[in-house]
């Protein structure tokens, strides 16, 4: 209902990440090699690539082995039991994404295989992948073995190949699968634009440049979000019987927000008990009330078989804050498809006859 809060219980989970300092690990002769073979062709294309804006990435500039560790409480978020099987469940690979990033923030890792065995007391992970970008030839091997459950998980990744990233090379990294949820409840009151525009000013600016976050933020993929959690709320799938059904239960609790629906002509407006007190407080303190009456711009979904114009909007009824500084007050609102004197009278006459039941206003 419009009356909840939802509160950001949000988790970073990059800050339980413990990345290991860079190392010189020791390693086989066959992979010594591969690395000194691979490093010899990315500066030799280097050299025959003359006039090129674009910077070539070799392996002796990025790590060709990291390690890292993760917290085994985060990893466990995503370990299914069922019976005596264990799997893995989506997000865990946001996990080795982002501390994959603390080491190399030019690529974005895309897992194309991966085998999990877990038993009593070890658990082994083998995953392969490649760098996001197609044109990019940047491929990795991950493994996780022969870990005491207490103790955090100790990942080592192979990375070879050659890594080219333009200056033209801006491909947006996807919102993550377990920041979804914390998103979606943002979502539920603001707009997506403005929840875009938020995460966009905290962004990696390194990683911007380097072309793995858009410079624009999602804006789509945000709706999208927000539509989901919005037809998780829905108790119907005709709009006007989930408007009916909806009324019902809050007209059995004590907290309402939709006060009228009326089918023919179409109306609904909504209001709080907080929202009626605000002219008595603002009467009690003798400041001066003056509402303002504005259509947000806000399109509702159509809904069917109505009468009336084809456009549904949003009216909101405000007052100025008594301080400076501070947004307006919204007094209530309303949505209707009819937007002719007569309609938009009823609604008001509406709230004002509910005002006067529930305060008492004298006039001056």
């Amino acid at each position: 209902s419009g009356s909840e809060h939802i509160h950001d219980r949000s988790e970073d989970v990059s800050q339980h990440l413990h990345v290991t300092p860079p190392e010189v690990m020791s390693c086989g002769s066959e992979v010594q090699d591969d690395c000194e073979n691979i490093t010899d062709i990315c500066h030799t294309r280097q050299q025959s690539s003359t006039g090129s804006s674009s910077k070539k990435i070799t392996v002796s500039e990025t790590p060709s082995i990291i390690s890292f560790q993760l917290d085994s409480a985060d990893w466990k978020r995503f370990l299914k039991t069922n019976g005596k099987t264990v799997s893995l469940l989506r997000g865990w690979t946001d996990l080795v994404n982002d501390a994959f990033a603390n080491r190399n923030n030019k690529c974005v890792l895309r897992f194309a295989k991966r085998r999990f065995n877990p038993k009593s007391h070890v658990a082994y992970l083998y995953a392969q992948g490649r760098c996001k970008h197609q044109q990019h030839f940047m491929k990795f091997i991950l493994k996780c073995k022969s870990y005491d459950p207490l103790e955090p998980l100790c990942f080592k990744m192979r990375c070879f190949g050659t890594q080219q990233h333009d200056d033209g090379d801006m491909f947006a990294r996807k919102v993550q699968n377990f920041k979804r949820t914390a998103i979606k409840d943002k979502l539920k009151f603001r707009t997506a634009s403005l929840v875009a525009t938020e995460m966009h000013a905290n962004a990696d600016m390194e990683a911007v440049r380097q072309g793995n976050e858009n410079t624009r933020p999602e804006r789509k993929l945000f709706r999208k979000m927000k539509y989901e959690k919005m037809s998780e709320c829905d108790n119907h799938s005709d709009p006007m019987w989930d408007l009916e059904i909806e009324r019902r239960r809050e007209s059995r609790s004590d907290d309402r927000f939709i006060r009228m629906l009326s089918i023919c002509p179409f109306h609904i407006v909504t209001f709080s008990d907080g929202q009626l007190g605000i002219l008595r407080l603002l009467h009690a303190k003798r400041f001066p009330v003056i509402a303002h009456i504005d259509a947000t711009g806000t399109l509702i979904q159509e809904i069917p078989d109505l009468d009336g114009s084809s456009k549904t909007l949003m009216y909101a009824i405000t007052v100025a804050h008594p301080f400076t500084g501070f947004p307006p007050l919204a007094l209530r609102e309303f949505i209707t498809n009819d937007h002719t004197a007569p309609s938009i009278t009823k609604c008001l006459k509406y709230y004002a006859d509910k005002q006067e039941k529930f305060i008492l206003i004298i006039p001056q």
